[in-house]
């Protein structure tokens, strides 16, 4: 067998395991199916109505099912936590104008239940987007409770129809890592959205300059596919591929949207390599594009895709997880 083809054939296993593993991982993980699992929508003051519908597994056993609201947090790599009512108090919270009917109810196996999100939007209230979580867990375990449960996050983002839209973000700091042989180099900049509605697509560009002013490196990362909520913050690791001799240099970071066209903001620092940066080697593939040598990054497999934005959360493993996201 050819080198390229033992090559192929390494990484079709470890595809097919990928898959496998993601099966096993995501669809037994949670006993729970959501009929549209993600509310965005314009919205105006009174009250709207939007049906879902929880489905249970039919190999499951039956149990009581709650619907709980709660604040939406997000982590720094992007990804949407829960957030209690004594810690969600940002003005962009859709938390209170939330009601959910019914809030619980039981669940036989292969059962349907309807559920109706009421959000009602008082007079006057303001501009910009709201936001919350639904969580819909076994009765009787809470958002972050460590018990062995499983339960579905539905994210609500909505947005005040008519209202003045502000699309603004602020770098709040900018690191650069250490030279560590046969890794590449990342620059971490950190983004808060100081405006008042969400946005999807956050990148970074950087670029690198000697102490002489000379452009000496270009680097850019791909946009986020996480919204950054209003109030929240996301730091985006961008890796510097251009070998680098020791010195000191001036990163300067760009925070744009991904379509190129919104510039949020722009901050730079300074960065000492004390010894030369050599990025990792790199091969040449059939496409005639490059990829990285050594562990190899594989795609993202959507095996099981109850809905865009829709988080399985496994609580018996303290983690979230966010299975796709799809722009409005």
């Amino acid at each position: 067998m050819s080198p390229r083809s033992c090559r192929q054939g390494k990484a079709a296993v470890l595809l097919a395991a990928l898959g496998l593993l993601l099966v096993l991982a995501i669809q037994p993980g949670t006993a729970l199916t959501v009929e549209n699992p993600k509310i965005l929508s314009d919205v105006a003051p009174g009250t709207s109505r939007f049906p879902m519908a929880v489905l249970l597994k039919p190999d499951e056993a039956a149990a009581d099912y709650t619907v709980e609201v709660l604040g939406f947090g997000q982590a720094g790599d992007g990804v949407y936590t829960p957030l209690a009512a004594a810690d969600d108090t940002g003005m962009y919270s859709a938390r209170a104008l939330i009601t959910v009917d019914p809030a619980g109810f039981h669940l036989d196996p292969g059962q349907r239940q309807p559920v109706n999100v009421n959000i009602s939007v008082p007079e006057k209230a303001g501009d910009g987007g709201r936001y919350a979580l639904l969580h819909i867990h076994p009765s009787g375990a809470a958002a972050g409770q460590t018990a062995i449960t499983t339960g579905i996050y539905v994210p609500v983002m909505l947005t005040l129809k008519g209202s003045s839209l502000t699309h603004t973000g602020s770098i709040t700091g900018i690191q650069a890592g250490e030279v560590t042989p046969g890794k590449p180099l990342l620059v971490s900049t950190a983004v808060s959205n100081t405006g008042n509605h969400h946005y999807y697509g956050l990148m970074v560009n950087l670029t690198l300059t000697d102490q002489a002013g000379k452009v000496v490196a270009v680097a850019s990362s791909p946009g986020s596919v996480y919204a950054l909520i209003p109030g929240n913050g996301m730091t985006i690791a961008t890796p510097i591929t251009t070998p680098l001799g020791p010195g000191t240099y001036t990163v300067t970071s760009e925070a744009r949207l991904a379509d190129g066209m919104v510039l949020l903001d722009t901050g730079d620092t300074t960065m000492t390599i004390r010894t030369a940066y050599v990025p990792p080697v790199t091969q040449t593939t059939p496409a005639g594009g490059t990829q990285a040598e050594g562990p190899k990054k594989l795609p993202f497999l959507p095996i099981y895709v109850p809905g865009p934005d829709a988080l399985l959360v496994s609580t018996a493993l303290s983690a979230a997880l966010l299975l796709w996201s799809r722009r409005r």
